[in-house]
């Protein structure tokens, strides 16, 4: 029986996918985004809520589940996962990973303690007093601390030593391996929240491979991860076949990245086949 065949009186399954901007769909009108066109897929018996937010981290996507079950029963939360979120779950200062090009907004981050998490809050500010967080002498030790990018004398020589040219890492590469054991430990944390709750757990690698950051070796590397038996993964690099990927890039992104409506169709498709699944157990298990 398909989901969207669900007997007459029964609520909706309700489904909650949260990630950064390729979840939000920017630059694309609503009804062209793969998460629009996935709730088309699976019919009236779901309802999907699109939780992305601009710039968010893996960090803050799954925060944004937190608040949103606290408000809504959930039946699947599926968290997503792109090759920016590995270095913005080791930020706390935005204006410090885009090279001050942007208003240094602050966030949370988790920081590893022993097999534990530890979130650490961002500075506390306001509107008004943003700007005035990076001339407060607490406030600069506190991003010190927990914020790799911080722009430490350190980091700015390797900077201008990369401006002539000299083989050293950059920051990112260098950020690495710590970024992808905070985002793995995130992932297994928003697993375990799934599991206290009755809630079936998706992790979604979503690959992007245009841009400043385009998708490698982490996803090979979440894929073969031993998770919790009944985890969903859904490796959607499976929609990026060689041909598809040798179309015109105007047709697969827009100026600033993001999917067009020919690559949300195809991945709505592709979710939506492996997300029944996850669908059916909520079901049998509610």
């Amino acid at each position: 029986m398909a989901i969207y065949d669900r007997p007459a009186g029964k609520p909706p399954q309700r489904v909650a996918i949260a990630g950064n901007s390729y979840v939000h769909c920017d630059e694309t009108p609503d009804a062209e985004t793969w998460v629009w066109l996935l709730q088309e897929r699976l019919g009236p018996g779901c309802r999907v809520h699109n939780l992305g937010v601009t710039a968010y981290s893996t960090d803050q996507a799954f925060l944004r589940l937190e608040e949103f079950a606290a408000a809504a029963p959930l039946d699947v939360a599926v968290l997503t996962l792109t090759t920016t979120d590995i270095y913005r779950n080791l930020n706390m200062c935005r204006a410090f990973i885009m090279n001050d090009f942007e208003v240094p907004l602050f966030k949370p981050r988790f920081v590893p303690n022993g097999s534990e998490l530890t979130l650490k809050p961002p500075p506390p500010s306001t509107l008004d007093t943003l700007c005035d967080r990076l001339s407060d002498p607490a406030s600069v030790r506190y991003l010190r601390a927990y914020d790799n990018f911080f722009p430490t004398a350190g980091r700015q020589a390797l900077q201008i030593l990369r401006r002539f040219h000299l083989p050293v890492k950059d920051v990112w590469r260098r950020n690495f391996p710590q970024g992808m054991d905070v985002t793995l430990r995130i992932c297994r944390h928003f697993i375990d929240w799934c599991r206290e709750r009755g809630i079936e757990p998706v992790l979604l690698l979503l690959p992007v491979y245009w841009g400043a950051f385009p998708a490698g070796r982490e996803f090979d590397i979440v894929s073969r991860q031993s998770w919790p038996s009944g985890t969903t993964i859904i490796d959607a690099r499976q929609v990026f076949s060689a041909d598809r990927l040798q179309l015109p890039r105007a047709a697969l992104a827009h100026r600033f990245n993001h999917f067009t409506r020919e690559v949300s169709t195809w991945l709505a498709d592709y979710i939506a086949d492996h997300l029944r699944p996850s669908f059916c157990t909520s079901a049998a298990g509610a």
